[in-house]
């Protein structure tokens, strides 16, 4: 049972399989979001039930890439395991370092105004 486990964790150190993960979360939070999401890079802690995501962007317009609404240089989460195995994705810990909004004043029409 140890060397499975054992074999499981260095699976998810395999160039391959950070890949498949990568595209898999891209696709996961632009179909969750409806916009396109890019992500330079992954970091699995499968023992410790942490995962990092690098240079994560956002597009400001839904259906289309371009300029980015949202970007952040990484993402810390961890998540719940007894949820996975439950195969429901938990995250009980989100940290975002230097996170960044960027709002056009195109878009300002929209908002309700006062007169």
């Amino acid at each position: 049972m140890v060397l499975l486990a054992a074999a499981g964790v260095l699976l998810t150190q395999t160039q391959a399989f950070r890949q498949r993960a990568l595209a898999w979360t891209t696709q996961f939070l632009s179909d969750g979001l409806g916009r396109e999401v890019r992500i330079q890079a992954i970091k699995l802690k499968p023992w410790l039930g942490k995962i990092e995501l690098a240079a994560v962007q956002i597009a400001a317009l839904p259906g289309e890439p371009g300029p980015s609404l949202f970007t952040v240089d990484t993402v810390h989460a961890r998540w719940d395991w007894t949820a996975i195995l439950r195969r429901q994705l938990d995250l009980r810990y989100i940290q975002l370092e230097r996170p960044r909004l960027a709002l056009a004043a195109t878009g300002a029409p929209e908002l309700p105004s006062r007169t």
